[in-house]
């Protein structure tokens, strides 16, 4: 499994625990803008650190997410025609595998996310659904339970 580098500052996520956006955003000293999209890139600072990637799924959403244990299949962004490999889906595929990700999951009705941990990109591929080409990844959360990160 790739190394994943973890800031001193992200220590106020906990797996399992439930977290609004704004404690989400405190925590990992972040800005989402307007919304929170499925794949969130944001560089650091200082620029010394690795990216910090976000991946967000909800129940509801109009994605077709699978969490099974420690491994998720998670489509690709892009809501219309065919998804490409370009902008965070590529930088999923490239830097998802050796920096790794945090992953948060909001179920149907609620407004908390839940933090489901770190994680890395273990491949993806190109798959036909809702008739158009979309691309999946397979992603394998950490095993470790109930730390800080």
């Amino acid at each position: 499994m790739a190394a994943i580098l973890t800031s001193k500052r992200e220590t106020a996520l906990v797996l399992g625990q439930r977290y609004s956006r704004q404690h989400i955003e405190d925590a990992l000293q972040i800005r989402f803008g307007y919304q929170i999209n499925g794949i969130v890139v944001r560089n650091r600072t200082p620029k010394s650190e690795k990216r910090l990637i976000l991946l967000f799924s909800r129940s509801d959403g109009p994605y077709s997410d699978r969490i099974a244990g420690d491994t998720i299949k998670y489509d690709g962004a892009g809501l219309r025609g065919d998804q490409l490999m370009t902008g965070v889906n590529r930088v999923l595929a490239e830097r998802g595998r050796t920096d790794g990700f945090y992953f948060f999951h909001q179920a149907s009705g609620e407004t908390a996310w839940t933090y489901l941990g770190r994680g890395h990109v273990v491949g993806f591929q190109r798959v036909r659904k809702h008739g158009r080409t979309m691309i999946e990844f397979d992603l394998k959360l950490e095993s470790v339970t109930n730390r800080p990160v």
